[in-house]
Parts: structure tokens; sequence; C-alpha cells
């Protein structure tokens, strides 16, 4: 391969790790009085939650409506997504609950996705890395927090 063809290509991977690092917005819920890090990616078409949490916290589990495979999720080949959770979160005065499919998630507790996005009306201001929504009539801003 020549050098410049070389150079093209891994500017290109720079960029493109760079774009997918910068959809990913991290911060805290609270899930029953407990810290949970949360992901919003722009990009997921689920919501999901972690098995760990859903043991851990001891939360009501029913079998999933329509189960699916999910593939990317961890570094295991497919995974069966069989059941979802109604999960109760809050994040200042924002308090949400959602049907969250339940995989075995290692990066967050929670990742919220476009049905949550779409059905808040969330906007994501790409330059400040806010996410911003109303929620009875007044405007909530996250801001980007590291996962510990």
């Amino acid at each position: 391969m020549s050098n410049v063809a070389h150079q093209v290509l891994s500017s290109q991977m720079e960029k493109a790790e760079q774009n997918q690092f910068n959809n990913l917005f991290q911060t805290y819920f609270a899930v029953k009085e407990r810290r949970c890090c949360v992901i919003i990616d722009n990009e997921s078409y689920n919501n999901l939650a972690s098995l760990e949490l859903v043991e851990k916290l001891g939360l009501t589990t029913r079998p999933h409506p329509h189960p699916y495979y999910i593939q990317w999720v961890n570094s295991y080949d497919r995974i069966k997504v069989t059941e979802i959770a109604r999960i109760e979160f809050s994040i200042g005065f924002y308090k949400g609950s959602l049907d969250f499919d339940i995989v075995p998630l290692q990066v967050c507790q929670l990742l919220l996705g476009k049905p949550w996005i779409s059905e808040n009306n969330v906007v994501h201001n790409t330059i400040a890395n806010k996410y911003s929504f109303k929620y009875h009539g007044r405007k909530n801003y996250s801001y980007t927090y590291e996962c510990y």
C-alpha cells in the first residue's frame, strides 16, 4: 500500500473513531435511589438495561413480547433478548419510566436510544455536548460525566 493511501485510510479511521466517541453521551441517573451510569446513544434503536442492574436491584422482569437477537453488545457473538423490565429513573427534577430490554451490558447500567430520545423530543447540541428537553414546561440539561 502506498504511503499516501495509508495516511488517507489512517485519517479516515481516526475520524470514524472520533465520530463514534462523540455520539456516546455519558451521565448518571438514579434508579431506586442508587446512582447508575447512563449512556444516551442517538444511534441505538433500543433502550437497554444491564442484567447486573436488574439483578442487584431486584427489578421485576417479564417476557419480551418480540424476542430478538442483538450482536454488538460486549464481546458476545449474538445475544437473544428475551426479557424486559419497566424501570423508573430520575435526574434532577426529571422522573421517567420506560421499558428496557435486558442484556449483559458492562459499559453502563442503562442505555437510552432513539425510543426515549423521540418520546421526549430530546435535542443534542453536538458543540456543547449537551442533551436538552422539556419536562413539565421546564428545560432540563444533562452534562457529560465520566463513568467510574
